[in-house]
């Protein structure tokens, strides 16, 4: 079973806050565009496929899978 990636190391790669992290994983938090190119720099998410997700209120689902992705290939 995958555990879920911390915060911090999420925010390490976005050079964002923790905390901000944590609101963006909730979905309390809907991403701006600035944060939406940090991640697809950071996980390669394109910001098209965000934009949409976002749109749909899905950004967050999307999010998670994407880190968790990202981290289980980077740490394999």
């Amino acid at each position: 079973m995958t555990t879920k990636t911390p915060n911090t190391k999420v925010a390490k790669e976005l050079r964002l806050d923790p905390s901000a992290v944590s609101r963006l994983r909730s979905g309390d938090r809907t991403p701006s565009f600035d944060t939406m190119n940090r991640v697809s720099d950071a996980f390669g998410w394109p910001c098209a496929e965000q934009a949409l997700a976002r749109q749909r209120g899905a950004w967050s689902t999307h999010f998670e899978r994407v880190i968790q992705s990202f981290f289980d290939n980077v740490d394999a």
